[in-house]
């Protein structure tokens, strides 16, 4: 029953539940058989009280996952159990072990076992990590609440999941692709809020603009086209020449770029350019001095 230097070799549970073979009244009294029969014993009613309390814990969080396992009632339950396997086990191995006894607990346990005390620890710790695998198995723990992406509920280990997206609005990634519940980077100026209030950093803005005053700003330009990542040419007044805004006409793409006031350092829209009314957006019907209307 011995390999690779652990107790209990291939057969590892054997331990907590021996019942060993006919025996002599002679045997019987053998201090060995004694103690080899109260490791089966202590052993498999621990199990049995541990399995108890995990099971009843485990389905009442199938009803209420908020409960955490073992509740402290059962933890002093289950200690009081530990101290029987320790009272039981002691009081029938007073001798040396057995030698089938003796060597290193099985994993996940550690304990080298080498007395009465070792022995005990090595039951306990192996039946508690026996039964948590199974109740793992068994009665696995519920998802958490928007824990699942593509329930539309951004939880702890998400970054958004759609349509919830309010961390980064049009950037989520889409269940089942690569960058599933998580914020994609910003390609273009179009996977950004129109200003003021665009960005608080640069990585919120494509790469070839920076973070200014809540607006993600590139160079210098003429016409929207001069604009990198389908940025806006924006021309404030009383400034000379245009410049590279992300979302900065708002919803229109004005072709010749669009003139803007700048009050209270908040962008303020006022129309594309135009040359003639082919320069303006649907919705404009005049271009007027220059600017659609």
């Amino acid at each position: 029953m011995r390999a690779n230097g652990q107790l209990f070799g291939a057969a590892a549970l054997t331990l907590l539940v021996s019942v060993g073979l006919p025996v002599t009244k002679a045997q019987a009294a053998d201090e060995a058989f004694t103690c080899r029969r109260a490791a089966g014993r202590e052993g498999t009613r621990f199990l049995r009280k541990a399995a108890a309390l995990a099971s009843k814990c485990r389905e009442q969080r199938l009803r209420a996952p908020q409960i955490t396992c073992p509740q402290a009632a059962d933890e002093s339950r289950l200690e009081r159990a530990r101290e029987r396997v320790h009272s039981g086990i002691s009081q029938a191995c007073s001798g040396d072990l057995p030698t089938e006894l003796v060597g290193d607990c099985p994993s996940p346990c550690t304990a080298s076992v080498t007395d009465a005390g070792s022995l005990a620890d090595c039951v306990v710790c192996f039946a508690e990590a026996s039964l948590g695998d199974f109740m793992n198995l068994v009665f696995p723990d519920p998802p958490e609440p928007g824990g699942i992406c593509g329930d539309g509920l951004t939880g702890t280990s998400e970054e958004c999941d759609p349509p919830e997206d309010d961390a980064c609005p049009g950037r989520c990634g889409a269940p089942g692709g690569p960058d599933a519940c998580e914020c994609q980077p910003v390609e273009s100026c179009r996977l950004v809020t129109q200003p003021p209030g665009t960005c608080t950093t640069d990585d919120d803005c494509p790469p070839e603009y920076t973070c200014a005053g809540g607006q993600c700003e590139a160079g210098i330009c003429d016409v929207r086209v001069d604009c990198p990542s389908d940025g806006q040419c924006v021309h404030i007044a009383g400034v000379p020449d245009g410049i590279c805004i992300c979302r900065g006409c708002g919803p229109d793409d004005c072709p010749l770029g669009c003139t803007a006031g700048n009050i209270g350092g908040l962008l303020i829209t006022n129309g594309c350019i135009c040359n003639e009314l082919d320069d303006c957006p649907p919705e404009d019907d005049v271009c007027y001095l220059g600017i659609c209307s």
